[in-house]
């Protein structure tokens, strides 16, 4: 059956990907985004457009839209842009569900579990915000759950782990392979780092299954991320590799250095793969494969 799914962040890594994953399904989409013009020119006429001002200024009919999928969130540094962009998530979720929206799913955050776990996070372990991000994400679950239970609309709040992609190049793991293929060297404070990194294609086809599923069998909470976890020093070793590898040279540097740092980004998703029959498939290795044979070629 077809649905009509209004997206948010449709600009956005995430949101972006998971455009280019339903061009050939039967879904509807209205994609909301500050960069509509940018994602016209992308994907044509495949899907409907809509400028996060006009938004804001004439609101939308939410009647005909099955599934409200909420990935915008404010990344601002400063504390008013922030601000603007937490007043702009209340704005969607009370727009859509007072509007007669479907069902809601929003995208969380690994970040709301306690950084310094000891072993990967699942739905029952307990949160523990750190940081603003972190807590905001919590509140935003906080707020649709108490939005959607006045309203009885359903609802899911999606604990997305760590994204990586072949363009974001925030992610230590591209960073490594970054500074091996330009400089010839890593350099690698090593403590007790582990991270639990999802390719941002597996995490759009974990939203299409969600949003192609029956809303009314969600739960209310989902972490979706890896099946396995890396340590620091095992992302470098990888890094090194590959790039010697394809390359053909070995680094001419290559540095652990002891650190004190602890760091836990894992996610237990048995949960959400039982339910929805999905599993990452974009292992590490092809990942970073792909990202070495990438910045090459864009050195020739």
């Amino acid at each position: 059956m077809s649905k009509t799914i209004f997206l948010t962040g449709a600009g956005g890594m995430l949101g972006r990907e998971f455009l280019r994953l339903a061009v050939d399904s039967k879904l509807r989409i209205i994609a909301l985004s500050s960069q509509s013009s940018s994602l016209e020119q992308e994907f044509g006429n495949r899907y409907e457009y809509l400028q996060s001002e006009d938004f804001l200024r004439n609101g939308y009919d939410f009647s005909d839209i099955d599934v409200l999928l909420h990935c915008a969130f404010p990344r601002n540094n400063d504390s008013v842009g922030f601000a603007k962009g937490l007043d702009f998530q209340k704005y969607v979720f009370e727009t859509a569900i007072n509007g007669g929206v479907g069902a809601v799913a929003n995208i969380s955050s690994q970040s709301v579990y306690d950084s310094k776990r000891t072993a990967p996070a699942d739905e029952n372990t307990q949160v523990s915000p750190e940081n603003r991000y972190a807590v905001s994400k919590y509140m935003s679950e906080q707020l649709l759950e108490v939005l959607c239970h006045e309203k009885n609309v359903p609802f899911t709040n999606l604990r997305m782990a760590s994204l990586i992609g072949l363009d974001f190049h925030v992610r230590i793991i591209n960073r490594f392979v970054k500074n091996a293929i330009e400089k010839g060297e890593i350099s690698v404070n090593a403590g007790y780092q582990s991270f639990g990194f999802l390719d941002v294609r597996d995490a759009a086809v974990a939203l299409l299954c969600l949003a192609s599923a029956d809303c009314e069998k969600w739960e209310k909470v989902y972490n979706i991320g890896a099946e396995r976890e890396w340590g620091i020093v095992e992302l470098a070793e990888l890094a090194k590799s590959t790039v010697e590898t394809y390359t053909g040279n070995k680094l001419s540097a290559f540095e652990i250095n002891p650190s004190e740092d602890r760091l836990c980004s894992a996610l237990d998703s048995t949960r959400f793969m039982s339910q929805f029959s999905w599993k990452p498939e974009i292992s590490m290795e092809k990942f970073t494969q792909e990202l070495v044979e990438m910045l090459l070629s864009a050195q020739k």
